[in-house]
């Protein structure tokens, strides 16, 4: 058992700064402990579930689909040797979510997953690997959660032929709304965890779906806004000002007040950097009417469980912002 802490200890530090090889490579090892301790029971399926994931962020298809028919296999005898009660399983996790228990949630959507990897569940395997991701999200584990929402992504990414084979229904509007939000948080994700250049790549896959697919308004805004927050990150200060700038008031008038208060300020980041000292005065302007977001955003504050981070965020926007005036004085 202490040999098994010790792996996890080591695939936290490995995930945490974003060597997802390293942290598969040691989450083998960690299966291959579980199974000599525990046999084939659920502790295996839920260590072989994660490390598919860790091989999906590290890009390793091949480790992929092999762990993949591991777990399937280990939750196709678990199925047979002891039948879950799906429907109670998922209210359980829906009135865990909703209560804000996420710990306690968790748990729940791995099981539901593993459920669902039988024929017929695909489409329900993408909707809760979604929701799982979200739980990580409101606990801030966004290393986790960026690991869910890429498969995510990968399960909405399926064929219509793969849906039908299974036995699912196929949903094309569902499909092209699960891809395009997957990777739009996964892009909120990694900005998150500092990976801006990352960012950048899948922001732009998103920005592209979404004008491609017509999307409605609000989500086509998502998406540029999480473009020009990762552009801002990355130092693309004159992309910024090209793709927010002319349409900066229609990407505020949809977005609640942290997200206005995150644009404003990378907008005037663009500014500063690439304008001259007229723009810089009005980058100031921006950074002003920012902080009155974030007040806004803190008063707003809600006991809606998977808003409840929302206030914490605000303040160290805030506390970015000031930090910004202070090195760079009005003109």
């Amino acid at each position: 058992r202490i040999e098994q802490a010790v792996g996890e200890a080591e695939v936290a530090i490995a995930r945490a700064r974003g060597d997802h090889a390293g942290a598969a490579a040691r989450q083998a090892r960690v299966v291959e402990l579980v199974r000599a301790r525990l046999g084939d029971g659920e502790a295996l399926f839920l260590a072989l579930s994660d490390l598919e994931q860790l091989w999906l962020a590290a890009g390793d298809a091949r480790q992929v689909a092999a762990t993949d028919a591991l777990a399937t296999a280990v939750v196709t005898r678990l199925l047979a040797d002891s039948p879950i009660p799906q429907a109670a399983l998922a209210q359980q996790a829906t009135a865990a979510m909703a209560r804000g228990d996420f710990e306690g949630a968790i748990p729940l959507l791995q099981r539901l997953i593993a459920i669902r990897r039988v024929p017929g569940g695909l489409l329900d395997q993408a909707h809760t690997t979604s929701t799982l991701a979200n739980a990580y999200v409101a606990l801030g584990d966004y290393g986790r959660a960026l690991e869910a929402f890429r498969a995510s992504v990968l399960l909405w990414s399926q064929p219509a032929a793969a849906f039908a084979t299974d036995g699912s229904v196929y949903d094309q509007v569902a499909a092209q709304s699960g891809i395009l939000d997957g990777l739009i948080n996964q892009g909120t994700c990694l900005l998150q965890l500092g990976r801006a250049p990352e960012a950048v790549i899948v922001a732009r896959q998103a920005y592209a779906r979404a004008q491609a697919e017509a999307a409605t308004v609000d989500r086509v805004a998502v998406a540029t806004r999480v473009l020009g927050l990762a552009l801002a990150d990355a130092g693309a200060y004159r992309e910024v000002r090209t793709l927010i700038e002319p349409q900066l008031d229609a990407l505020l008038a949809t977005a609640a007040p942290l997200p206005r208060a995150r644009l404003r300020f990378a907008l005037a980041r663009a500014l500063w950097e690439d304008g001259d000292v007229r723009d810089r005065g009005r980058a100031h302007a921006l950074t002003t009417d920012a902080l009155a977001d974030i007040a806004a955003a803190i008063a707003a504050a809600t006991d809606q469980p998977l808003l409840h981070q929302i206030p914490g965020m605000a303040r160290e926007t805030g506390r970015q912002i000031e930090a910004w005036l202070t090195a760079h004085p009005a003109p």
